[in-house]
């Protein structure tokens, strides 16, 4: 996370910029030069990881990578904060294992691979707080939780044909099941997905 913020992420631009020559195109998606905002920010296969994540949402169109790591890392939502960071690091150790050993990334396998790693900490560092005591009745009787979490997108990828992707989480927030679909409708290049979250 570190060397992200201080934009020294050995990424092959970065190693290109120090004189060593190899492929400059990403090895997920093979359409731009790898560039730290290219990988966290435009990369699809980034973007699905972050959709299956338990965050559910959609990278921000036309924003800053550093301005975009200091709003999370700044955010009140702790557990966010700590999944979004956690995300990064696993999609940044996914790349790795793409170029060095040939294993396919998954964007719910790390999406579920990241949150297990945050439970996991999380239960073996237990918070330390005090004791607090309200004198206040709960009025409101607690809503029922859903059985299951359904989130539906679809955008068009850098070169036109559109995608799908369907996740749903039981009510643990594990994925119980997942789908991604590569259309070849193609959209113009200044569309962009449309994401539905329950």
């Amino acid at each position: 996370m570190w060397r992200l913020i201080k934009d020294i992420l050995p990424t092959r631009a970065k190693l290109k910029n120090k004189g060593i020559s190899l492929d400059l195109l990403c090895p997920l998606c093979h359409l731009e030069e790898e560039s730290a905002s290219h990988l966290f920010l435009q990369c699809d296969l980034m973007k699905f990881t972050l959709f299956a994540s338990h965050l559910g949402f959609h990278v921000p169109l036309n924003t800053d990578l550093h301005y975009w790591i200091l709003k999370w890392l700044t955010c009140q939502d702790a557990l966010g904060s700590q999944l979004f960071c956690t995300l990064l690091w696993k999609f940044w150790t996914a790349i790795n294992n793409v170029v060095f050993n040939g294993i396919q990334l998954e964007p719910v396998r790390i999406a579920e691979e990241a949150m297990s790693f945050v439970q996991e900490y999380n239960a073996a560092n237990p918070i330390k707080r005090g004791r607090i005591s309200s004198s206040l009745p709960n009025i409101l009787p607690a809503a029922p939780r859903p059985l299951f979490s359904i989130f539906v997108d679809v955008g068009c990828c850098v070169l036109g044909p559109t995608t799908w992707g369907l996740v749903i989480k039981n009510q643990d927030c594990n994925c119980v099941f997942s789908a991604c679909k590569r259309d070849e409708r193609y959209c113009s290049r200044t569309s962009h997905g449309g994401g539905v979250g329950n």
